[in-house]
């Protein structure tokens, strides 16, 4: 119970972290290639706003049931929370086509709608990927990685798969930055307004 997902079934946060690291080690050893796939449910909200929990319970569980199906032991599958779901490929071919040719099989699966109660309910899926060792040697730093990949694949127009890329960090950190400064500045009273007609 602790190492899994009541309502999926998959390995939660908690579990996900040793198995990446054990799959981390292995592939250490034995010279295949890691991908770390992040997936987002698009609209995934809406749905549960407009149809109810349960709708939207039936909608992750049908996630995961297709996740499992998309992979085979060692990759695995798991749960982080919410709408956002890992997959971790383990594969003997090389990386990125692997995981490229794994996120389109995945965007596929989950474009089908979900059937509940007599409706369908549309679905859709963004994804974030991360390669090991170029992205990162430590579960953290994947993670963060493929998330951020994630982030841009959702800022691109969802229902598409991006790889991590060293300039996203760049912009996603410029970004915080400035951030920073306007709260900074607004707090100071540093900001004016001039209209211009």
């Amino acid at each position: 119970l602790a190492e899994h997902d009541g309502l999926t079934g998959l390995p939660n946060r908690n579990s996900l972290q040793a198995r990446l690291a054990a799959a981390l080690d292995r592939v250490e050893a034995s010279g295949e290639s890691l991908s770390l796939i992040c997936i987002d449910l698009d609209h995934f909200k809406e749905a549960n706003d407009q149809h109810g929990h349960l709708a939207g319970d039936a909608i992750l569980v049908e996630t995961a049931r297709r996740l499992q199906s998309a992979v085979q032991a060692p990759s695995f599958a798991a749960r982080l929370g919410g709408d956002e779901f890992i997959i971790v490929q383990v594969a003997g071919g090389d990386q990125p086509t692997a995981a490229a040719e794994l996120s389109g099989s995945l965007l596929e699966l989950l474009s089908a709608p979900v059937v509940y109660e007599g409706q369908e309910l549309a679905l859709g899926s963004s994804l974030g990927v991360s390669l090991y060792p170029d992205d990162g040697r430590t579960t953290e730093a994947l993670m963060a990685n493929a998330d951020m990949a994630l982030y841009r694949a959702k800022e691109s127009g969802r229902g598409v798969y991006r790889f991590f890329k060293r300039e996203m960090d760049d912009t996603i950190r410029e970004r915080r930055n400035l951030a920073r400064d306007l709260r900074q500045g607004i707090a100071e009273d540093e900001l004016v307004v001039h209209y211009q007609p």
